[in-house]
């Protein structure tokens, strides 16, 4: 079993500083200020050990504390079919406090649940219980929170490696200047700019391994990264004020000609907004450096879209990216 310490964690520079970029982002989401200093000390040990500020006892957060379990959990479940509950044991006073430990235990620490734990089938249901018996959490609303948060979660997706770093921020921006040198109404505007910076979110379902993939990718890999719009979908949809984003999030990779993904709409088919976006996409992608390639120049991405100008894109808005992307 490979458990790291807290040197060894130290040493790894994403490791030690996941809890302060995590805080950091978590603390821009309106309402969850407090909730970033979970967060920032959830790999803080009892004992002083952990990091990223070696704090100790008391002066750790409760919140961060039951993080801290609970992570430990996730991980000794991977590793230990039972007697998980024993061997999560001698860490406490070290990595837990005793008083958790002995909280925990009390609710959850019989054999049936280990045993589930372990069952993919029963998780949801478990889950579909404890969020029925939690008090309702009251989140601030208005168009000032809700784009608060939409920004927030691009960065989360950009910031998965650095091949994406600032993707869909650029392509949001990119989108946006196309739509209005075609007059679109502001609404529409600010619908596709939303909706750029959420549509890659999916991809929080694509191993990184093939993301990062420095050589062609197999049918079977493709076929996963294809999936991304869908998945992108299904995670949009289960919240109401994202509901009008779905169409440019969902058909963000059809072709002009029909043959994109996931539908493979045609021409008129597909939405304004998201063959708009899938310029702003295709222009940022060949500007911006990958895996594997180099990025081009802004003057030669422009002639690609020319050059599949009918065919992947819709001519009109390679004709506004022309003059509002190269000068």
């Amino acid at each position: 079993v490979y458990y790291p310490t807290p040197r060894e964690q130290m040493q790894n520079e994403i490791l030690r500083e996941h809890p302060v970029r995590g805080a950091q982002i978590v603390s821009a989401i309106p309402g969850l200020k407090r909730a970033a200093q979970f967060v920032l000390y959830h790999h803080e040990w009892y004992d002083g050990s952990g990091y990223p500020h070696g704090i100790k006892g008391d002066r750790i957060p409760l919140g961060a504390q039951i993080i801290r379990l609970s992570d430990a959990l996730d991980v000794m479940c991977r590793y230990f079919q039972k007697d998980v509950a024993r061997e999560m044991s001698f860490l406490v006073g070290r990595e837990f406090s005793p008083y958790v430990w002995e909280a925990f235990l009390e609710v959850l620490g019989d054999r049936i649940f280990f045993e589930d734990f372990m069952r993919d089938e029963i998780l949801p249901e478990m889950f579909r219980e404890v969020e029925a018996s939690l008090p309702p959490i009251a989140l601030p609303s208005g168009r000032k929170a809700v784009q608060s948060s939409i920004q927030v979660f691009g960065e989360i997706v950009d910031a998965r490696h650095r091949y994406t770093a600032g993707h869909s921020k650029r392509v949001a921006r990119y989108t946006k200047l196309i739509l209005k040198e075609l007059s679109f109404p502001r609404r529409e505007i600010d619908r596709a700019y939303w909706g750029a910076l959420l549509h890659d979110i999916g991809k929080v379902a694509i191993p990184k391994e093939i993301l990062d993939k420095p050589s062609e990718l197999s049918s079977e890999e493709l076929s996963e990264v294809r999936r991304h719009p869908l998945v992108s979908t299904r995670i949009l949809e289960r919240v109401s004020f994202l509901k009008p984003l779905l169409p440019v999030v969902f058909h963000h990779h059809e072709r002009y000609d029909g043959k994109g993904y996931p539908v493979g709409l045609k021409g008129e088919k597909i939405p304004p907004l998201a063959r708009a976006m899938a310029v702003a996409d295709a222009f940022d992608a060949m500007t911006s450096d990958r895996p594997y390639r180099n990025p081009i120049p802004p003057r030669e991405a422009i002639r690609e879209l020319w050059r599949n100008a009918g065919t992947q894109f819709d001519p009109e808005f390679v004709r506004a990216a022309s003059r509002m992307l190269y000068h």
